[in-house]
């Protein structure tokens, strides 16, 4: 026994088959037991055969070549390994009474683990038909019985060639593919830092062009209303001298013109807060990347916009929870940008509040609740209020240019757009809303952990 143990070549028991499946081959020998597992090597072969005789003359041929061999005269259990251990190549028989190697090949192919492990048939089948079905499930190759050992041995080695090259070109497409991504992120992260330039180039000449002579129209406006009031002044001193009815037609034309003035007044200051607006998003040091902390970035863009707006309203109050994920790390993102994400996003939530606290009768009390989460691949964070709400008809346009579910001169419509552009294009991550009317709103967004990395990169 003690002989025998140190003849025997290596085995390995695969978890599905019992030690008396397993084919023992002794050095120089001609010795079998039944199906199973030789020791593996670097190219990995299946034989199939029910004939003793020539499973056990191949064996030993591939053996001797340095092939790891996996031997079975049982189709069904030669498929049922496969399937656990995909091998590099299989030799497949025929005529077998358990399934023949026509089911075997089929099967192979009709699984996506080993769909692509060239099968050849060995067989003593030499009709043209057979030949053809077996190249029609998916046979690489033929070899009529009795074989010649140095036929066999050659069109094994092409065959493994050939799955070799094509394992390599499999991985290197898959390298393209991963380098294709990355280059496409980093291209939508270009354009996204040229439209920001470009339109801060073009903010820019707005202001130039039109800047100027929006204030003098603002200025004149605020003049004629000034001098409005003081002729209506000056006409209620010596409204004496005039008949009533003239006294009435001269203070309604007056009322026109103040009227008239505060609209002018009011509206050029709307235009020149979009134009601010608009200057504020599109300045270039969005475009600069570097390492910041997202939860010290959002405690900061926090604190900016409550006390704005406090200071437009002193009577607004809210509660604020923060759960900051402190695991979270460093991240090559885009500040300037993320922190007017930020302060947008929460001033949003702040006017929701509000509006909903102006119009309630019932015990409200306001609420934001900021989270952060470091998750593997990407970092988490969401903005949530128990404020208005968004009505579903208005969440598939939230992030279009210029749409605002705001009152008319409380909004541009720019803020969300723009929010999309940094998160999505200038970040590579995903923002996403939900909401329900009159109970919440909830911005969630996702900066990729690897975002920044890409961007030192190119």
């Amino acid at each position: 026994m003690d002989k025998l143990e140190k003849d025997i070549w290596k085995i390995d028991f695969a978890s599905h088959l019992e030690p008396s499946d397993v084919i023992q081959y002794e050095k120089n020998s001609d010795k079998i037991v039944k199906n199973g597992i030789l020791s593996s090597a670097d190219n990995n072969i299946i034989v199939v055969d029910d004939s003793v005789a020539s499973l056990d003359l191949l064996t030993k041929i591939l053996l001797d070549e340095g092939y790891g061999v996996a031997a079975f005269t049982d189709g069904n259990k030669a498929l049922m390994f496969a399937k656990q251990s995909p091998p590099d190549i299989v030799l497949l028989d025929i005529m077998m009474p358990e399934a023949s190697g026509y089911h075997v090949c089929k099967s192979l192919k009709e699984n996506i683990a080993t769909q692509d492990i060239p099968v050849i048939f060995i067989s003593a089948k030499n009709d043209i038909l057979d030949k053809v079905k077996a190249f029609s499930l998916g046979g690489v190759d033929y070899i009529p019985k009795p074989f010649q050992i140095d036929e066999v041995l050659a069109r094994i080695k092409t065959h493994l060639k050939i799955r070799h090259l094509q394992k390599n070109l499999e991985k290197k497409n898959k390298e393209l593919t991963s380098t294709l991504e990355k280059l496409q992120t980093a291209q939508h992260q270009l354009i996204m830092q040229e439209k920001m330039a470009s339109l801060g180039r073009l903010s820019a000449g707005i202001a130039h062009e039109i800047k100027n002579p929006l204030n003098l129209i603002n200025s004149f406006a605020s003049l004629n209303l000034e001098r409005t009031r003081e002729l209506a002044e000056f006409l209620e001193a010596g409204k004496s001298v005039l008949s009533l009815k003239n006294r009435e037609e001269i203070f309604e034309v007056l009322n026109d013109l103040i009227s008239n003035s505060k609209n002018i007044f009011e509206e050029g200051h709307r235009a020149d807060r979009i134009i601010r607006s608009m200057l504020l998003h599109a300045r270039d040091s969005k475009s600069q990347f570097q390492k910041e902390n997202i939860n010290e970035l959002l405690k900061d863009a926090l604190g900016l916009a409550y006390h704005a707006m406090r200071s437009k309203d002193s009577f607004f109050s809210v509660s604020i929870e923060t759960h900051f994920d402190e695991q979270s790390p460093n991240m090559m993102v885009m500040p300037q940008a993320l922190n007017q994400v930020f302060v947008n996003l929460i001033n949003n939530a702040c006017y929701a509040l509000s509006e909903k606290q102006s119009g309630s009768t019932d015990k409200y009390l306001p609420q934001i609740i900021i989270s952060t989460q470091n998750n593997e691949d990407h970092m988490e964070i969401r903005i949530r209020d128990n404020g208005t709400g968004i009505g579903q008809k208005h969440m598939g346009k939230i992030f279009d240019p210029f749409y605002t579910t705001k009152l008319a001169g409380e909004g541009a419509g720019l803020g969300l757009s723009i929010c999309h552009d940094i998160i999505c294009h200038g970040h590579g991550g995903e923002i996403e809303a939900k909401s329900e009317k009159g109970q919440f709103s909830e911005i969630i967004i996702r900066l990729p952990q690897k975002g920044g990395e890409q961007n030192e990169e190119h």
